[in-house]
C-alpha cells in the first residue's frame, strides 16, 4: 500500500500543531508582557520630563527667553536655576531653551549643556530646521512629545518639548529636553533577542519531546493498543476510519476493493433479558465467527457496539461468496445449548464500482444498507 504523503500523517500534522500553538501562546504572552512594560517605562520616562518642565516652568525667568548674552566672544546663560545642573540631576542628554529671534525664526536662548559638548550650541543661534519644525507647535501653546524612543547620532532619547508662558499666559518660548534612554533601549533590545532565542530553544525541545511521544506511539506495541478493541481483540472504529483514507488513496490501482458489514441480532433483548455479561459473550462469540471468516483475506473491524467490518481487495465474487458460506456454516456450529441465547448475525457487501461510487465511504454507506435489509428481513 503506498504511503501517504509526508504533510499528511499524523506525526507531521500533530509536531505542526504543537508548534504553532507553541508559538502562538509565546507571542501573544510576548506582546501583552513586552508591550505592557514598555509603554510603563515610556510613561515613566515622559512623566519625568513633565517633573523637568513643571519645575522650570516656576523657577526659569522668562527674561531668559528675550534676553541673549555675549561677552568678549564667550556665551553665558542668564538662568535661574542653572540648566546644567538641572540636566544632570534628571538624567537628560539635552536641555534647552529657545525664543524667536527678530524676524520670527527660532533661536537658542538657554543650553544646559558644557561648552564642549559637540551638540552644545550658542546662545541667538538658529535652530535648524529640523528641530524648528519640531517645536514650531509649542509657540501655539502645545506640548510636542515623541511616542517612543528615537535614535540619534549619541544614541536613543525620548524628545519632549513644552511651550514657555509668560505671566500673562502668553507663549514667549519654549523648552526642550531629550531623556536618554540608551539603558531603557537596549534593555528591551536584550529582551526583544533573548525572547527570540528562547522561543526557538522552547520549540526545539517541544519538537524533541514530541518526536519521543509519537515515536511511542508509533510502536507496533503502543499502536496496537490505540487501534484495538479490548472486548475482541479486533481492530477498532479509530483504525477503520485510516485504513479506508489509505485505501482511498489506492482504490484506482486495485482490481476490487469490498466491504462487508455484520450486524447483531437481538442484542439489545440479550443485554437488557439476560445482562451485559451475556451481551459481551455474543459480541465476543460473534467477533470470532467473523475473524475466522476473512482473516485469510483481510483484518476484520468492531466499528460499533453490535457492528462490525471488513475491507477487502482483490477478491472475486465466488471468493466473497464463499467466505459469507463459510460464516453461516460456522454460526450454524455454535453450540447453542451451553449459551442463554442463540447467536445471529445479519450481513451486507458492496464493491468499489467507479462509475457508481464517488469514493469508498459510497461503498460501505450501501453495504450497510443491504446489512439493514437483510436485518429487516429477519424481523
Amino acid at each position: 500500500m503506498r504511503l501517504q504523503p509526508f504533510y499528511k500523517r499524523l506525526e507531521f500534522r500533530v509536531a505542526l500543531i504543537t508548534v504553532i500553538s507553541t508559538i502562538t501562546i509565546a507571542v501573544l504572552m510576548y506582546i501583552v508582557v513586552y508591550a505592557r512594560e514598555y509603554d510603563a517605562v515610556l510613561k515613566e520616562i515622559r512623566e519625568r520630563c513633565d517633573l523637568v518642565y513643571n519645575y522650570l516652568s516656576e523657577e526659569l525667568d522668562a527674561g531668559s527667553f528675550s534676553r541673549v548674552y555675549t561677552e568678549s566672544g564667550d556665551s553665558f546663560r542668564y538662568s535661574e536655576p542653572d540648566l546644567k545642573q538641572v540636566r544632570r540631576i534628571s538624567g537628560l542628554k539635552l536641555l534647552f531653551a529657545c525664543g524667536l529671534g527678530a524676524n520670527g525664526e527660532i533661536i537658542y536662548t538657554l543650553n544646559g549643556l558644557d561648552e564642549d559638548d559637540p551638540n552644545f550650541r550658542l546662545p541667538g543661534g538658529q535652530v535648524d530646521s529640523g528641530l524648528a519644525e519640531k517645536l514650531s507647535p509649542c509657540f501655539e501653546g502645545q506640548n510636542v512629545i515623541s511616542r517612543d524612543m528615537e535614535e540619534t547620532g549619541s544614541g536613543y532619547v525620548l524628545a519632549a518639548y513644552y511651550p514657555f508662558y509668560d505671566e500673562s499666559g502668553g507663549v514667549i518660548g519654549a523648552v526642550g529636553m531629550e531623556y536618554d534612554c540608551d539603558e531603557e533601549y537596549y534593555t528591551f533590545y536584550n529582551i526583544r533577542l533573548y525572547s527570540i532565542v528562547i522561543l526557538l530553544l522552547t520549540n526545539i525541545i517541544v519538537l524533541i519531546i514530541s518526536h519521543f511521544a509519537l515515536e511511542k506511539l508509533s510502536d507496533p506495541f503502543f499502536r496496537k493498543l490505540a487501534y484495538t478493541d479490548f472486548l475482541t481483540g479486533l481492530r477498532n472504529r479509530t483504525a477503520f476510519e485510516m485504513d479506508i483514507q489509505e485505501y482511498e488513496l489506492v482504490k484506482d490501482e486495485l482490481e476490487s476493493v469490498s466491504f462487508l458489514v455484520f450486524d447483531l441480532n437481538n442484542l439489545k433483548k440479550v443485554n437488557d433479558t439476560l445482562g451485559h455479561d451475556y451481551g459481551d459473550e455474543y459480541i465476543r462469540i460473534a467477533a470470532e465467527l467473523i475473524r475466522g471468516a476473512v482473516y485469510k483475506y483481510g483484518d476484520p473491524y468492531r466499528i460499533g457496539g453490535d457492528e462490525f467490518a471488513a475491507i477487502l481487495v482483490d477478491l472475486s465474487q465466488d471468493t466473497l461468496d464463499g467466505i459469507f458460506l463459510e460464516f453461516r456454516e460456522e454460526q450454524a456450529k455454535v453450540d447453542t445449548k451451553s449459551l442463554k441465547f442463540t447467536p445471529s448475525v445479519s450481513f451486507g457487501r458492496a464493491t468499489y464500482r467507479p462509475t457508481e461510487h464517488r469514493n469508498l465511504h459510497d461503498v460501505f454507506v450501501e453495504a450497510d444498507g443491504r446489512m439493514y435489509t437483510m436485518k429487516r428481513g429477519r424481523q
